[in-house]
């Protein structure tokens, strides 16, 4: 999954369009490491306890992906 699918399905962003210019602009973290890449995918060494992964964006709104 990419990163701009994950913050629309977060309810970070409203759109993938918005995803990524959130992403563009700096705005949005992944357990507390900033990602400005819109290529990004997610990793298994990446994700707390091995099932959890952390997303933020701007500083009040975060939002929470449980793999299964």
């Amino acid at each position: 999954m990419h990163l701009y699918r994950a913050l629309v399905a977060a309810n970070l962003a409203k759109s993938k369009s918005e995803a990524r210019t959130l992403i563009q602009s700096g705005a949005v973290s992944n357990n507390g490491t900033k990602v400005d890449s819109l290529e990004y995918g997610f990793t298994d060494p990446e994700r707390l306890f091995g099932r959890f992964t952390v997303l933020r964006r701007d500083k009040k709104n975060y939002g929470l992906i449980s793999w299964q």
